[in-house]
């Protein structure tokens, strides 16, 4: 992944410096929190970065599952929602498990 995503670049740098943009960042800071805790001191920051985008990913899938307008429709089948993340070094797609 090599630090691509700028909004978990900017979530582990808004948990380590303070910045004026804080609020476009945030939703992602409880994932980096996760990941960091996750792997220990001893992680690099390209291991956080990508332990902190795949929780975000699940954070942002099961909050979407949870979503009233939406538990409707998934109860039908007309609605499945599923994680996934796109590498953009080698254009594949990482599906993750339904929410």
């Amino acid at each position: 992944m090599r630090g691509r995503c700028g909004i978990a670049r900017g979530g582990r740098a808004q948990h380590d410096f303070p910045r004026q943009d804080r609020g476009h960042g945030e939703p992602i800071i409880p994932a980096t929190l996760k990941a960091k805790q996750m792997l220990g001191e001893g992680a690099s920051h390209d291991e956080v970065l990508d332990a902190a985008v795949r929780e975000n990913i699940r954070r942002v899938a099961n909050h979407l599952s949870l979503s009233e307008l939406l538990t409707e429709r998934q109860k039908a089948g007309k609605l499945k929602i599923v994680g996934a993340r796109y590498d953009l070094d080698d254009g594949r797609v990482e599906f993750f498990h339904e929410a």
